[in-house]
């Protein structure tokens, strides 16, 4: 055997266990348990992939191992790798069954509609309302306990327990109060000064009864035939100031002008002297006899009178 020969064996030898070992780093990491072993943070590892390292987070929490605390890892436990970066980190995430507040607060206006409480409305919590976090293996079951509600001052707080009251493992304290909500009129989409609205302009939405202004437009009728005052933005409370009837008479215009007399009907030629809209009383000259009499806007460039 040449020496060059011997040279590559020997070098062979030497590389294929660094490659077959190579460690890296599990850059996200799902936790099942209260430890992390090291098996969690690396893979490659040619043995104590089950060796504890430290404490899990809470079921449901994550952990953020730097690399300082990487490298201190490394370094104790004898592994060849070492950070290419200060900005590389792991990830450590503990299984856990998530009780969301969507949850939560679902579950409270079951027991409160139980209670009588009916219609709309929303719960405004004075704290912040947690997520319960159980273990892995735990349905996300809960049971409401010592509802109280007070209806003179929109008041409640009640119990949380999970899973259940006969295995209370997390318990959380609720209090806050209950925001009755109203379906007001709103345009889909902006809406200018000419514009007529109608019932496809428009949609319902639900607001606080505490931002209820008494100014408000409550019904979508109340809007249809209407005509912005200035451009309206769309999704908001309309209020009456916003709105108005279309002028469909205008200032120097020829109209017809109507007048009845039980089975009688005259028409004659007029032209306005002002803006009106639908019923609204406007001044109006007869062409015929230059006089300027007070009719009422019936439609389009129409008006009633009551004399010529």
């Amino acid at each position: 055997m040449t020496i060059s020969k011997l040279i590559l064996i020997i070098a062979l030898c030497v590389l294929t266990p660094s490659f077959a070992h190579a460690v890296g780093l599990k850059e996200n990491s799902v936790v099942t348990d209260e430890y992390i072993r090291l098996g969690d943070v690396f893979y490659g590892l040619s043995h104590n992939e089950d060796k504890v390292i430290g404490s899990a987070p809470a079921p449901g929490q994550d952990m953020v191992l730097n690399a300082r605390i990487l490298l201190k890892i490394s370094k104790k436990m004898g592994l060849s790798w070492r950070p290419s970066s200060s900005m590389q980190r792991v990830t450590l995430t503990r299984q856990g069954t998530v009780i969301d507040r969507e949850l939560i607060e679902a579950n409270l206006k079951e027991q409160l509609q139980n209670k009588g409480l009916s219609g709309s409305y929303e719960l405004i919590f004075t704290s912040t309302l947690s997520p319960i976090i159980l273990p892995p293996e735990m349905e996300a079951t809960m049971d409401v306990t010592d509802l109280n509600i007070k209806p003179d001052r929109n008041w409640f707080e009640a119990t949380i327990i999970a899973p259940s009251k006969d295995n209370p493992i997390q318990r959380q304290h609720v209090s806050g109060t209950i925001q009755r909500m109203i379906s007001v009129p709103v345009i889909r989409g902006a809406l200018r000064k000419g514009d007529i609205i109608g019932a496809r302009d428009i949609e319902m939405v639900e607001i606080r009864e505490q931002s209820l202004k008494s100014n408000i437009i409550l019904s979508s009728e109340d809007l249809i035939g209407l005509t912005p005052r200035r451009m309206l933005s769309p999704g908001k409370p309309i209020k009456d100031m916003d709105v108005e009837a279309p002028i469909i008479v205008k200032r120097g215009e020829f109209v017809t002008m109507y007048f009845n007399n039980g089975p009688l009907q005259l028409t004659a030629r007029g032209k306005a002297m002002e803006n009106g809209a639908k019923d609204d009383l406007i001044r109006v000259t007869n062409v015929a006899s230059s006089k300027t009499i007070e009719a009422k806007v019936t439609n389009t460039r129409e008006v009633h009178v009551s004399a010529f």
